[in-house]
């Protein structure tokens, strides 16, 4: 008894980006031939079908089968000039701290500013109610 294939989650994603491109990576030997194949395979289309050949469905997913290859080797060229850059880079990134949002400058701001505040006001209450208020206040007077 054969068993089932399993899908994965990239396949599931692939297959809701563009269900026919990933039925012909799955079945079809489209999927698996080199950019020059495929241009070719769309010249063909194009001779064949001068006026239509962009409306095929065929034609639609080599097109994009020739994209993603595009893809592919831009982020190879783009991982191997990241990877030959040093590594001191690298490294003063990670000294760097990120600037704080004003907003939380202005949060903190106004905490420390109202506990002061408020300071303020219990020892102004604490000295009316020891005494102190009369003899601050008397001293004053005279």
């Amino acid at each position: 008894m054969e068993q089932p294939h399993i899908f994965s989650a990239s396949d599931l994603a692939q297959f809701e980006y563009c269900p026919l491109a990933w039925w012909y990576e799955e079945i079809s030997e489209v999927a698996q031939a080199d950019q020059e194949e495929l241009t070719r395979h769309l010249e063909e289309l194009e001779n064949e079908y001068p006026s239509a050949a962009t409306a095929l469905p065929e034609y639609q997913v080599i097109e994009r089968l020739i994209e993603r290859a595009e893809l592919f080797s831009l982020g190879k060229e783009q991982h191997a000039a990241h990877e030959a850059q040093p590594r001191v880079a690298q490294t003063d990134k990670k000294g760097q701290v990120a600037p704080v949002p004003r907003a939380f400058t202005l949060l903190v701001s106004g905490l420390i500013l109202l506990t002061l505040v408020l300071l303020v006001l219990g020892l102004l209450l604490w000295f009316r109610h020891s005494g102190l208020w009369f003899w601050l206040t008397a001293k004053h007077n005279h």
